[in-house]
Formats: C-alpha cells, sequence, structure tokens
C-alpha cells in the first residue's frame, strides 16, 4: 500500500507540473535539413526527412503535419575521357507524416512531446547512359531503382522555448513500416532483356535527434 501511495504521490507532483499551452497555429522548419539542402541537395537517409511541419495545439493535446522533398540531377557530358558516354543520375525522395501528441511542461521553458504519427515516404534513383556503338546505333541503357513505405512512427520531442510563441526542438523518431523496392533495367536496342524486380518486407528504423526545428506559433 505504501508503495502504490508513492506511486501516486510523484505521478501527482509530475503531472501538476504541466502547463496548458494556449489554443494555436505554428509553423516550423527544419534547420538542419535547410542547411544541407544548401551544401548538398543529394538526398540523406541518416538525418530527419522533414524540412517543414505545421500544427495545431490546444492546451496539451495537439496535431502535427510534416514535408520533407529532396531532389538531385547531374549529367556527365560525353568526352574521349569517358568513351564518349553520357550519364545522367536523378534521384529524388518525398516524405510526409500526420499524428498527435501529448505534451507537457518540464519547466518553464523546456516542453515533452510524446506522439504517434503515420508517415509516408517514397525514393527514386534512375541511372541512364547514352552512347553511339560501332554500328552508328544510338543506345540507351536505364536502371531504375523506385522505393516506398509506410507505417506508424512514435516519438519524443524536446522543445525549448525562449519566448512564449518560440520553440527550438529536437526528437527521437522510431519507425515500423512496410516497404517495396522495385528495380528495373531497360534498353532500347535490347528491350526483350528489360527486367523488373519487386521486393517487399518490414522494417523497423530509429531516426536519432538529427533535427533542429524552430517553430513559431501565430
Amino acid at each position: 500500500m505504501k508503495y502504490i501511495i508513492s506511486i501516486a504521490l510523484i505521478l501527482s507532483v509530475f503531472f501538476a507540473k504541466a502547463q496548458s499551452d494556449s489554443t494555436g497555429v505554428y509553423l516550423g522548419i527544419n534547420t538542419v535539413q535547410l542547411i544541407r539542402l544548401a551544401g548538398d541537395p543529394s538526398p540523406s537517409t541518416t538525418l530527419n526527412p522533414y524540412l517543414f511541419e505545421a500544427g495545431y495545439n490546444r492546451k496539451n493535446f495537439g496535431f502535427r503535419f510534416g514535408l520533407g522533398m529532396d531532389k538531385h540531377t547531374s549529367t556527365a557530358l560525353p568526352s574521349p575521357v569517358n568513351g564518349n558516354v553520357k550519364t545522367q543520375r536523378d534521384s529524388s525522395q518525398t516524405d510526409w507524416r500526420i499524428g498527435a501528441y501529448y505534451s507537457f511542461h518540464v519547466s518553464s521553458r523546456w516542453k515533452l512531446n510524446l506522439g504517434v504519427d503515420y508517415y509516408s515516404a517514397a525514393s527514386s534513383m534512375l541511372n541512364a547512359i547514352e552512347f553511339t556503338n560501332e554500328n552508328s546505333e544510338q543506345v540507351t541503357n536505364d536502371n531504375l531503382k523506385e522505393y516506398s513505405e509506410s507505417g506508424i512512427s512514435p516519438y519524443v520531442r524536446i522543445d525549448y522555448k525562449p519566448h512564449p510563441r518560440v520553440a527550438i526542438g529536437t526528437e527521437l523518431l522510431f519507425r515500423f513500416g512496410q516497404h517495396t523496392l522495385t528495380e528495373t533495367s531497360s534498353s532500347n536496342l535490347l528491350p526483350q532483356f528489360d527486367t523488373e524486380q519487386i521486393t517487399e518486407g518490414n522494417r523497423t528504423t530509429l531516426i536519432a535527434p538529427t533535427a533542429i526545428f524552430v517553430c513559431l506559433t501565430l
């Protein structure tokens, strides 16, 4: 009985610290992704992928939406150095999420959010080469990989509030999803040898706190 009373008292003190945030809409940006895109726009598999987020909170409960997009294209023009072969690489990645959370203040400026999102991620990678063979025929060979994943993502987020309308935060994400990978290879001269391979499976991912979100409540 003493243990039950002690636990109840601890929980009462803990939740008594929770302060109700005013109702409002907020907008945020992931500064780490913003800096990365300015220097290297190629997709990253290790960073938090969401660049923008928007949310609505009422007291200690809220909803949020996040979006991230990457696209990178590079072309190596034909020259004697590469055997007069033109090589093109296109990569893209789109991530979005929508979810709900419960938040409480651990101090006057620090706030903890516990929530869960539904997420969807899609990416593609195209490698294409073009050259002229010994018969003066134009040859184009393509290799395309397309990846899609969706599932549930619980998360823990900590925010620092230097101002009542400004929050700076980071988060730890857990992903439990199903994925599909489709890989196709094709050639304009030998279409009978075109191939397609589809792989499906489950994936569990932990994304470390690699984001710094700066959010403004409107």
